[in-house]
């Protein structure tokens, strides 16, 4: 799993500072009350472009070459049953052939004062049968379901911010869900998971993880879902 772990401090006259500590905290927005599509739009335009190590990198995809793009219908969608857009979709204009689509689904993970976990694991199997339909339909060079766990860590009974994360024993139940046997087996699973271990908002202060579960396999993409990349490219949403 590829990791990173950041920490802001207002520098002032002082020579010496202190990083992943408790008391220079301000109170900021909680990940928890974040919208999905807001998590996933903050990744992708961090200004210390984590994106490329802990995603690009992760899933052996040439940043260079492809171009994100976000909750997108027309004119690639073709009805309004699910999925009723894709969540990202990666192209690359020399060969949109080679299109990659995702669908993205949130998993929330809090923790009471006792240190205790609880993870809401109910919409993982929508993003299943999203991704399942999205790839039956439309067959993209390469498919995925990423799951996003958010988890507001600041109560995790650990002195160390940077050690207040889920678990790997805490997340099996993420990791080995039964339903991705549902999946196509040419579908990829990957995960991202934010932590934010203190008060600080998670602009401030977090700890950001990746992991391909299952790597996608590239496939012939369907000529018509080509077609239909190549009409997108020529819209003005593909800027």
């Amino acid at each position: 799993m590829r990791s990173v772990c950041y920490d802001s401090v207002l520098l002032t006259d002082k020579t010496q500072y202190d990083i992943f500590v408790d008391s220079d905290d301000e109170i900021g927005e909680r990940i928890s009350q974040i919208a999905e599509k807001e998590i996933v739009s903050w990744f992708f335009n961090h200004p210390m472009n984590f994106k490329d190590y802990l995603f690009y990198e992760e899933l052996g995809i040439d940043k260079d070459k492809y171009k994100p793009f976000f909750e997108i219908s027309k004119p690639l969608i073709l009805d309004n049953e699910k999925p009723g857009d894709l969540d990202i979709l990666l192209i690359n204009k020399a060969e949109p052939q080679r299109s990659v689509a995702i669908q993205v689904k949130r998993v929330k993970a809090t923790i009471d004062k006792n240190d205790n976990v609880f993870l809401q694991t109910k919409h993982i199997q929508k993003g299943i049968l999203q991704t399942k339909r999205m790839y039956q339909k439309y067959k993209f060079h390469q498919c995925y379901l990423m799951l996003v766990i958010v988890a507001d860590a600041k109560n995790r009974l650990q002195n160390q911010q940077m050690f207040r994360h889920l678990s790997y024993q805490e997340k099996e139940v993420v990791y080995f869900h039964s339903g991705y046997g549902d999946l196509p087996e040419d579908v990829g699973v990957y995960f991202l998971e934010i932590s934010q271990p203190s008060t600080n908002e998670i602009g401030k202060t977090a700890q950001i993880s990746s992991k391909m579960q299952i790597a996608a396999r590239p496939l012939d993409q369907l000529n018509d879902t080509t077609e239909r990349v190549l009409q997108f490219i020529k819209t003005d949403q593909y800027k």
